[in-house]
């Protein structure tokens, strides 16, 4: 479970007006226009219309340009968590407390780890036993289905070909996409976004890369990692 209000401080609500740039969105606060940073480089396009409402965190470190955090989106009455960090945070939480039952009888987990030509999310190790760890942040969901990338992702394709390398080489290998909402109920690659994403995917499954995904409950308050999704890696879903 990650809170979203620092110090008990409850999230405050505006209304989306534009995206400036990956990073930075402008927001209408209580009617005056303030900039949020937006921790997402995602297209993010049902998500981030005109009026959409949001919520913010008001930002603690010096000398940021942006004073707030945007953290939270209402789809039409769903939550979704758009903070693309925040899968690793989830995760590595999980690992800890042993509720990830793929993953059990890991003693070590180290996080961020140079593995070949790429850094990757975690390495797992106990007694000479290793497994590599990537995970992705999901907030698209289209009729139920969970899908990944929203759009083309050249550094998504490279992770699940060093994953495939390292099962090639004798490793364990898993990606989990963390979906960042409760309102999934499989996942699936989105190859309409980058089929060149969902080619990769499928060929490192065949070579014994494992897939996991999760949904989250989301609130104003917290998100945690919730149900384990269906993966569906068909093309035709």
């Amino acid at each position: 479970m990650v809170n979203l209000c620092d110090s008990g401080n409850a999230l405050k609500e505006a209304t989306f007006l534009v995206r400036d740039n990956r990073f930075r969105a402008t927001v209408n606060l209580n009617g005056e226009y303030v900039w949020a940073h937006l921790a997402n480089s995602g297209r993010l396009t049902e998500l981030l219309t005109p009026g959409r409402r949001l919520f913010l965190r008001p930002a603690t470190a010096q000398g940021r340009r942006t004073a707030y955090d945007l953290v939270l989106v209402d789809l039409d009455g769903v939550l979704v968590s758009v903070d693309a960090h925040l899968p690793n945070s989830l995760v590595e939480e999980a690992l800890r407390e042993g509720s990830l039952t793929p993953f059990d009888g890991y003693k070590t987990i180290r996080r961020e780890v140079q593995w070949g030509g790429s850094r990757l999310d975690f390495v797992l190790e106990n007694q000479g036993r290793r497994c590599l760890i990537e995970a992705k942040s999901v907030t698209l969901v289209n009729r139920g289905a969970a899908l990944f990338p929203d759009a083309p992702t050249i550094r998504g394709r490279r992770h699940v070909e060093e994953l495939r390398r390292a099962v090639a080489e004798g490793e364990r290998a898993a990606i989990i996409f963390v979906v960042q909402r409760g309102d999934a109920k499989v996942f699936a690659p989105n190859d309409e976004a980058d089929p060149s994403f969902g080619l990769v995917l499928r060929t490192a499954v065949e070579g014994g890369v494992e897939v996991y995904a999760y949904a989250c409950q989301v609130s104003e308050e917290e998100v945690r990692l919730d149900l384990s999704l269906d993966v569906r890696l068909d093309s035709n879903r």
